[in-house]
């Protein structure tokens, strides 16, 4: 990957964020780690993606350890919260950009 970034990697041609949950935490998280797309092979765009994420996990981790009598539907509820960190980013890009025409759908399904 020319260039390490912490908790990226490189999965077929896009970059990854990947954090492992702390081993006190897994039977709680039921994960031993998290990973969700970056949607980019740009080192920069995903240094910036990938710090918005480390960000979210230590909330996560954080919110685990003060209350660790959590139900699992409210446990549910925070891995689902940093899962929304990525979807929040990804819908404010496509709210950004302009929609595309009928061809570029063509072209694109043809790819």
């Amino acid at each position: 990957m020319g260039t390490s970034i912490t908790n990226v990697v490189r999965r077929a041609r896009t970059l990854h964020f990947r954090r492992t949950v702390p081993p006190e935490l897994r039977g709680l998280i039921k994960r031993r780690e998290l990973t969700r797309s970056l949607g980019t092979v740009d080192h920069r765009t995903a240094k910036l993606h990938t710090a918005t994420l480390y960000v979210a996990s230590e909330r996560l981790f954080g919110a685990v350890r003060a209350t660790p009598m959590l139900t699992d539907a409210q446990l549910a509820r925070l891995v689902q919260d940093f899962y929304a960190t990525v979807l929040k980013r990804e819908n404010a890009i496509r709210l950004r950009t302009p929609p595309h025409d009928d061809t570029v759908s063509e072209t694109r399904g043809a790819y």
